[in-house]
């Protein structure tokens, strides 16, 4: 676990829905359109896939953390 035992790290902001969706592999357009927009963003974010493994995290999130993406990567944010 990436959390620190604060397991609400993870989970959707409260008053949004988290977007439910046809998964997209790793590497398709969809994902990596994502990547882009959430890596010039400031706030610390995660793609994660249905299961809540994280596949991304942006550079603003390791910053943040101090966690590197490597570290994160394939971590799950679910409990």
């Amino acid at each position: 676990r990436v959390s620190d035992g604060a397991d609400d790290r993870c989970k959707p902001v409260p008053g949004e829905a988290a977007v439910e969706q046809q998964p997209n592999p790793p590497g398709s357009a969809p994902v990596e359109a994502a990547i882009a927009g959430l890596d010039a963003v400031t706030d610390g974010s995660l793609i994660t896939d249905a299961s809540r493994d994280i596949l991304h995290a942006n550079p603003a999130f390791t910053r943040i953390t101090v966690y590197t993406a490597d570290e994160v990567r394939g971590q799950n944010c679910g409990s």
